[in-house]
């Protein structure tokens, strides 16, 4: 394993925030959260050869990250999953010292997908062999008794078929998406549907499984999938020859059937590619709204760029979005969705990777707002790419979340060439973790509001609280309470002339104010500072 040192860089990186005067809501910077092992990121190397594939984040901000690595034979790999803590150590009350390692077997077994469930266990996809295993375990990372066989159900599969991920729905039903080869280039999608109890849910299809095939002619294979809130099911995948390849978007009904109210038949898509280069959609999501967002990467002129693509609820394209309902982000030479988040606020964060040079990729965040225009408040013109210097060719961020407490969380996935056929391939995993908006002021001193503190803190229910901090000179001074995205809640203290010296002022949250984490922000002469409070 290479041996890195606290500092990396950064290619496309902006570490400082703009004060704007009179804009109370401007909170949006990238910056390396320091509180995160000390250096802002941590790497996961109990194993050897660790890929991470999937993150999820539970209630209590703690972070799992999933895939495969080697075993201690290193001839096959196993199922793994790390928790995190806060600060970015392993949690070692999970498993054995902060990691479980799932072997089934002996045989090849990875980590497809992890979902926590609403009473916090942790429900894990293995792909193993031409098999499909469903794991649960509870939240000391044992293996629940309660399903299945001791924790591990085998579910129904068909030779050459294989798992890419999985969903969750609302009566605990599992629906698996992936594929199956029919030749070596040539694949067709599958769905499996199984009841809480790892039966065949035969309301699905007649059968409980479903192939899904457009063309004949073509190849397919279903990659991710989102449920919407009415319960139908939106899927995503690679369709196509390489130079031919599409964005693709499919609608289900909950009993399998085509939704025809999406696009005519239920089906979408959209040959983006060119003579020689094809494009590629390998994530879905859907807004509170019902707008659909399908990223990946397609050809623009002399660059494959990450691209976004936007469709109304009904499967028809959505003109209002970015440039007539796409937005192609520019990295110079490559760039690539994997995964999209839709934040409180609406903005479409989208993370995956770039060729920041012909022979390096490195992770790559960027953020759009709502209506598909760059956040020019993230990064650089939206666009925001890092790596480590250090003889890793490939890095690619597998999966972004946001923490309860508006933390951006990014597992990258490193190899050593870009080769990925190459079997003596070096590969490992680090954990990024970010400041994003408002939490980056709040993680600065402020040389204008001094010694700032709000006590005590955590706040319960509507009790009052003391905010005091000094100042240099005399001015006027306004409080006002934010949510973690920077939004304003509340004015607690209108602007009143404050002088010289220590300060200190009695604030009342909001009584009705859900628990959770927010921000008391001092303003000035169009200077700001941010106090992380807790409502409890």
């Amino acid at each position: 394993m290479k041996n890195f040192t606290c500092f990396y860089n950064s290619l496309i990186l902006c570490c400082m925030f703009a004060i704007l005067p009179n804009a109370k809501a401007q909170f949006s910077i990238p910056v390396q959260d320091t509180t995160f092992n000390q250096t802002g990121f941590a790497q996961l190397n109990l194993v050897n050869r660790f890929e991470s594939t999937k993150q999820a984040v539970q209630a209590d901000g703690k972070v799992l990250v999933s895939g495969y690595g080697r075993n201690t034979s290193e001839i096959d790999f196993d199922g793994i999953v790390y928790r995190l803590n806060l600060n970015g150590t392993l949690d070692e009350t999970f498993g054995d010292g902060g990691l479980v390692k799932i072997d089934i077997d002996g045989a090849h077994d990875y980590v497809v997908e992890t979902i926590v469930t609403s009473d916090q266990k942790i429900l894990l996809l293995l792909g193993s062999t031409f098999r499909i295993i469903f794991i649960r375990l509870l939240p000391d990372g044992s293996f629940d008794p309660a399903f299945g066989n001791d924790g591990i159900m085998f579910a129904t599969f068909s030779q050459y078929e294989y798992p890419n991920s999985m969903v969750l729905h609302a009566d605990q039903k599992i629906t698996v998406i992936g594929g199956k080869e029919i030749t070596t280039s040539k694949s067709k999608g599958i769905l499996r549907r199984f009841n809480p109890d790892g039966s065949p849910d035969m309301t699905f299809d007649d059968d409980g499984v479903m192939e899904v095939i457009i063309d004949p002619a073509k190849t397919l294979d279903l990659n991710k999938g989102v449920i919407q809130p009415d319960g139908k099911l939106l899927l995503t995948g690679t369709y196509g020859a390489a130079a031919t390849s599409a964005f693709l978007a499919i609608r289900l009904n909950t009993d399998g059937t085509y939704d025809s109210d999406f696009s005519g038949d239920g089906i979408y898509f959209n040959t983006l590619g060119n003579a020689t280069v094809g494009a590629l959609s390998e994530c879905i999501t859907v807004n509170e709204q019902g707008t659909i967002f399908i990223g990946g990467n397609a050809p623009f002129g002399a660059e494959n760029m990450m691209t976004i693509l936007s469709l109304k609820p009904n499967g028809t394209i959505n003109a209002a979005f970015g440039n007539f309902g796409y937005q192609r982000i520019p990295f110079g030479i490559f760039g690539a969705a994997r995964q999209i988040l839709i934040q409180p606020d609406g903005k479409i964060l989208a993370g995956g990777y770039a060729y920041l040079t012909t022979n390096t990729t490195g992770f790559a965040l960027a953020r759009m707002l709502p209506n598909g225009q760059m956040d020019n408040t993230f990064g650089i013109q939206g666009r925001f790419a890092s790596y480590f210097p250090e003889n890793y060719a490939v890095q690619v961020a597998a999966d972004i979340d946001l923490l309860p407490d508006g933390r951006l969380s990014v597992p990258i996935w490193l190899r050593e060439t870009l080769n990925l056929g190459n079997p003596n391939d070096e590969y490992t995993c680090y954990v990024m973790r970010y400041l994003v908006g408002i939490t980056v002021a709040a993680e600065e001193p402020s040389s204008f509001f001094q010694n700032a503190q709000v006590n005590p803190n955590p706040i319960s229910g509507a009790t009052p609280a003391t905010l005091t901090y000094s100042l240099e000179k005399s001015c006027e001074v306004s409080v006002s309470l934010f949510d973690v995205e920077g939004r304003e809640i509340q004015t607690l203290i209108p602007a009143e002339q404050r002088y010289t010296g220590e300060q200190s002022e009695t604030i009342t949250l909001p009584e009705q104010l859900p628990t959770g984490v927010y921000f008391v922000v001092l303003f000035s002469e169009g200077v700001y500072k941010p106090i992380r409070v807790v409502k409890q």
